[in-house]
């Protein structure tokens, strides 16, 4: 997500496949009318950048109003559907609510994907895609409060049990910890799930000037199977984008089918805890260089 936009990749698509997407999306808007009863669809707005090509729906506006006291406050939203083909691979960026003044935005994020392989690591700042590179997103797009997340899951090759997921959050308020949260939900009612868990490890851990919090646990479960938890977690900061909140997971003992039974952990508890620390001892802050400008011509 950034800027309030859920990004997805849709994979492969020929040129005739992605417009025949974007007509059936574009007649889909023009179906229906808007909150007001009128034309559903605003504007329409054209992409085009680096190999990719696409369009931008502004449709839907709704209007509403809340009272702060005796204050009325209004408030006006649209949804914003931009769809980009980068070299055979579309992308949509989706927001179901935004403000009108701003949904320039978009056409801006859009402009700025490029390609990249599948091995490349970018060396400006910006954002890195399955297939291709959002450039310098944030800078472009200042404001911390604009958010800026990913989610991102993994897997080992022969372990179908074991589940590795890292998100990052920016430009979000810290709440409580992860230890805070922890110990708050292991009393009162469920404080029986003590009985089933080992603490393996507990406390603070700065990783790469990341200072954080690890946790991490030996679940015993009723089907006297044996699954571990092992988490690293920042607070974040809600003003500076480069000290977002970040979190590491690794979890296993997980059934790879929906409301399966938990198994039996594929890995021991030693070799799960050098995994564990050689990938959380990986986490850094990726330095980035913006490319100088051209010298001018003689």
């Amino acid at each position: 997500m950034v800027d309030h936009f859920r990004v997805t990749n849709h994979g492969s698509e020929t040129e005739e496949q992605f417009l025949a997407r974007l007509m059936r999306r574009e007649a889909a808007i023009n179906a229906v009318k808007n909150q007001a009863g009128t034309t559903n669809m605003e504007r329409v707005d054209d992409i085009h950048g680096d190999g990719a090509s696409g369009k931008v729906f502004v449709f839907g506006r709704t209007a509403t109003h809340v009272y702060h006291g005796e204050k009325r406050v209004d408030y006006v939203g649209v949804e914003v559907n931009g769809y980009v083909n980068v070299n055979g691979t579309t992308f949509s960026f989706i927001s179901n609510d935004y403000d009108p003044e701003h949904t320039g935005n978009l056409a801006r994020l859009m402009s700025q994907l490029q390609p990249v392989g599948p091995e490349a690591i970018p060396t400006q700042p910006g954002f890195c895609l399955d297939g291709v590179f959002l450039r310098d997103s944030l800078r472009d797009l200042p404001r911390p409060e604009q958010g800026e997340s990913i989610v991102m899951f993994a897997g080992l090759p022969g372990h179908e049990d074991l589940g590795i997921a890292l998100s990052t959050i920016a430009g979000t308020a810290p709440g409580p910890g992860l230890i805070e949260r922890t110990d708050a939900n292991r009393v009162g009612p469920y404080a029986f799930l003590n009985l089933f868990t080992s603490t393996l490890l507990k406390g603070s851990r700065t990783i790469n000037g990341l200072e954080g919090e690890e946790l991490a646990i030996k679940v015993r479960e009723h089907n006297l199977t044996t699954g571990y938890a092992f988490d690293w977690e920042t607070r974040g900061t809600g003003d500076n984008v480069l000290r977002p909140f970040v979190s590491l997971e690794l979890q296993t003992g997980i059934s790879p089918h929906a409301d399966g039974a938990p198994r039996q952990s594929s890995l021991s508890e030693a070799s799960l805890g050098d995994v564990w620390r050689r990938m959380s001892s990986s986490l850094r802050l990726h330095s980035v260089a913006v490319s100088p400008a051209p010298a001018p011509p003689h």
